[in-house]
């Protein structure tokens, strides 16, 4: 029997059960638990897996539901499992009733752990992704059952609210800031109060999250007010100061006002207008949609998220990350291979296809990346665009697809992410970093030398169409999505959470092998502080050296980046580019980019951009005028901007110079 304990009475309100097949993995399993909790914490829930294999586990939910109706009737209607939309969506969809009783707490662990009386497990609690829009705990694929029974770790998640219930911003009373946060947060004391009566050991949690909730996992270690309740954390595919991961106060003021469609300069109004926002939403959106559809938002800009606002957020958080304003912890920061594709293919729906690559003409490629980075000044759009070329086959339409979603994988995740891994190192703490490939590397063409990815720079030289778009030769066989858009965002959590030994998903042996390392890595982490036993096998990231470790399928090994050509443009130029922009006559502030606060567009002195010809050179573009004018200035260097090594110290000794580079 599974208990849902609820905070106000911490007694049982409910039960629920579902069956699963067979589950292969090691000789621990779960027995039920009868958990001492506080009763002014979150509610809870246990989960257990049977002698036969079998599991047993909670479904909760958040949304929109009347709780007093509930309240009258705690029998809930079974949820219809007939989905019949494509299952590389339907896996991300809320799988139970929705509900704004949404707060709820998981945790997972094993009899061997419970009965040891040794209090000392490692606890890894698991933080969900979805942009800070949507997601919940109960997703099939996020089920902590086969990552606690293999590893005998406690593994726990929780719900916290997204959207604008979780981030909407005035800074008053009636609509503080951050409430998704402070509700992780809120769970996490919970489980340094508590966990010690699941036999576990409050001095090793570990957080760990994917997307947004790598961004939260970071935001928690980064803020004063909440760092002392992790010990490590895993921030798979997100951090904190990624350009969607966080708003200032302004900005998300401004997102609320839109929401809530009154003047953000009226104080008192605001006041008035901030306690039915809630009431609003529902009587205006229907049951299950999210309250962010009625607000406009650009390619992977979405208008609530964590926000600086001097509490959880004293500071911006590159300024943060900058100061070394954060504790000495360990980390295990990573990114995945093509964390672009999908977020090319949702909101350009029109030019990419989920099933088959797109040759995309010059001018379509040009129109897609405008849009992409239109926030951006012209001279800025004119460096991405170069940066993003290959100019021996400037009109090959897969080359021209492939570089578009390497250009917002870079920009949003893999990046970000290597900035943030850089500091906390320079920092004084321990990082470690990964690279999802699944196939090996070494299988690949032109891996050395490689640009914008792990393909060659040069043109097709004889390599079929494959090669040029640089598909996987293998993948997660169950992957859904087409060939081309490789190994994705978000494809590695099936491993993380032992998806590949659940015998009915008909994974390889390959894979469940892959799996078993992921999980073997992050539960030695977890305990220890260190994912290897032998630091030669995974060694720490550091500026000197940002060697990553390769979970791939076929082999192990060790890289040096992950792409550091593109990522030195983004966390290295351009931020040098903004601040010579920004000493021209009449520059003001620009658009942010990763590793600098950021300011707005210089327009003075330059000519209207305007879409070049296929065979035009971008010698001619406003770019390189500017830039030229830009150079000469010879500004001394801002102290707080030089972050990163030369390119002889970090590896690139053989990426080109620019003209009148030294």
């Amino acid at each position: 029997m599974l208990l849902r304990i609820r905070r106000d009475f911490a007694r049982i309100v409910g039960t629920s059960f579902s069956s699963n097949d067979l589950l292969d993995v090691g000789a621990s399993t779960c027995a039920p638990v009868r958990p001492r909790t506080s009763d002014d914490g979150p509610r809870g829930s246990v989960s257990r897996t049977l002698p036969s294999r079998r599991t047993r586990e909670e479904r909760v939910a958040c949304g929109f539901r009347d709780e007093e109706r509930r309240r009258r009737s705690e029998y809930e209607r079974p949820l219809s499992t007939s989905r019949t939309g494509f299952i590389g969506e339907e896996i991300w969809n809320p799988n139970t009733p929705l509900n704004e009783d949404c707060l709820y707490l998981n945790v997972w662990v094993t009899e061997k752990v419970q009965n040891s009386g040794t209090k000392d497990a490692p606890v890894m609690v698991w933080i969900y992704g979805g942009g800070y829009m949507s997601g919940t705990s109960t997703l099939e694929i996020y089920d902590g059952a086969i990552l606690a029974a293999s590893r005998d770790v406690i593994v726990a998640s929780m719900n916290y609210r997204v959207g604008a219930f979780g981030f909407l911003c005035f800074g008053v009373p009636e609509a503080p800031c951050n409430q998704g946060l402070w509700d992780q947060a809120m769970a996490l004391r919970w489980i340094q109060d508590n966990i010690e009566h699941f036999g576990g050991d409050s001095r090793k949690v570990t957080g760990f999250g994917e997307s947004a909730g790598g961004g939260s996992v970071s935001t928690l270690l980064l803020s004063p007010a909440t760092r002392h309740l992790l010990r490590r954390g895993i921030l798979q595919s997100g951090t904190i100061n990624a350009p969607w991961s966080y708003k200032t106060f302004d900005e998300e003021r401004h997102a609320s006002a839109d929401l809530v469609r009154t003047s953000s300069s009226d104080a008192r109004k605001r006041r008035t207008t901030a306690r039915p926002i809630a009431k609003r939403e529902r009587e205006r959106n229907p049951v299950g949609s999210s309250p962010m559809r009625s607000v406009d938002f650009q390619v992977m800009d979405f208008p609530f998220a964590p926000t600086v606002d001097g509490d959880l957020l004293p500071k911006h958080p590159v300024v943060m990350l900058q100061e070394g304003d954060f504790s000495n912890v360990e980390l295990i920061v990573g990114s995945n291979r093509d964390e672009g594709t999908y977020f090319v293919l949702y909101d350009f729906i029109n030019a990419f296809n989920k099933d088959d690559p797109s040759l995309l003409t010059r001018d379509q490629y040009l129109a897609i990346m405008s849009e992409i980075f239109k926030q951006m000044s012209p001279i800025q759009k004119e460096a991405i665009i170069f940066q993003y070329t290959d100019w021996d086959y400037m009109d090959n339409g897969l080359k021209n697809q492939k570089m578009i979603a390497s250009a917002v994988g870079d920009y949003f995740f893999v990046c970000p992410s290597n900035f943030f891994a850089q500091q906390f190192a320079l920092g004084g703490a321990t990082v470690y970093y990964y690279y999802f490939t699944w196939v090996s590397l070494s299988s690949e063409p032109g891996v050395k030398g490689v640009r914008g990815g792990q393909g060659s720079q040069g043109g097709l030289g004889g390599r079929n169409r494959c090669d040029v778009l640089r598909l996987p030769l293998q993948r997660t066989s169950s992957n859904p999505w087409g060939r081309w858009m490789g190994v994705m965002h978000g494809d590695e959590i099936d491993y993380v959470f032992g998806v590949p030994f659940n015998r009915s998903r008909n994974h390889l042996p390959i894979e469940r092998a892959l799996s078993e390392r992921i999980m073997t890595h992050f539960a030695r982490f977890a305990e220890t502080g260190s994912p290897a036993k032998d630091e030669p096998e995974w060694p720490p990231y550091t500026r000197s050296e940002p060697k990553y470790y390769v979970f791939d399928a076929e082999k192990r090994g060790l890289g040096s980046g992950p792409r550091a050509f593109d990522c030195a443009f983004w966390n290295e130029f351009m931020p040098h580019l903004g601040r010579q922009e920004h000493a021209l006559p009449g520059c003001g502030e620009r658009p942010r980019i990763l590793a600098s606060v950021a300011a707005e567009p210089c327009e003075r002195g330059l000519r209207s951009p305007t879409r070049r010809a296929s065979s035009e050179r971008v010698e001619t573009s406003p770019f390189w005028g500017c830039f030229a004018f830009a150079r000469v200035l010879v500004l001394p260097p801002d102290p707080r901007h030089e972050r990163f090594p030369t390119a002889t110290e970090s590896g690139n000794a053989g990426r080109p110079h620019l003209d009148g580079e030294e």
